[in-house]
């Protein structure tokens, strides 16, 4: 599993995640999900942190 943070041509930055699996030492399969960020649920307000872990992405190019 890997996760990305990509712009492409100027557009916001979209969030993404792969999940590759694997046969016989080779990816067999990897679905890329990308969304738009969001902010926690506040039910998930006890694991969320003053201060993002990352900086701000730079502004689309």
């Amino acid at each position: 599993m890997t996760e990305y943070l990509g712009c492409y041509e100027g557009a916001p930055w979209m969030f993404s995640v792969s999940i590759m699996e694997f046969v016989n030492e080779k990816v067999a399969r990897e679905p890329i999900y990308v969304m738009e960020g969001f902010a926690p649920a506040d039910g998930r307000a006890a694991w969320r942190a003053e201060q993002p872990a990352d900086p701000p992405p730079p502004p689309p190019s």
